[in-house]
């Protein structure tokens, strides 16, 4: 896969997400305007409903690092033809917090 230094961001945090049941390994990264990087992976748990999607857990960073700017991008990477897929869910998110920002979605094998 090829891609820029978020793409590569958000590829390292799908290799470190955590699937065993689903095998759904997924990692976003967000970009803000102030040009600060924060990256999310899923995390799934044995009750599938309380998983944490890519897209939440780069949020929950950003919050706890008192971050304030605006994001203006974000990579979601997913494994290609793997588990279930969370773009859409990701794209609704986004759209409620950073309405302007963009969601370019990458598969990797």
């Amino acid at each position: 896969m090829r891609g820029d230094a978020l793409t590569a961001l958000a590829l390292d945090a799908a290799r470190r997400s955590y699937a065993p049941h689903t095998k759904s390994h997924m990692g976003c990264a967000i970009e803000l305007a102030d040009g600060r990087r924060f990256a999310g992976r899923h995390a799934e748990s044995a009750a599938y409903n309380p998983s944490l999607p890519a897209l939440q857990s780069a949020l929950i960073l950003r919050h706890l690092a008192g971050a304030t700017a605006p994001i203006v991008r974000a990579v979601l990477v997913r494994r290609a033809g793997r588990g279930f897929d969370e773009t859409a869910r990701a794209r609704e998110l986004l759209a409620a917090v950073a309405p302007r920002a963009a969601l370019r979605v990458a598969e990797a094998g």
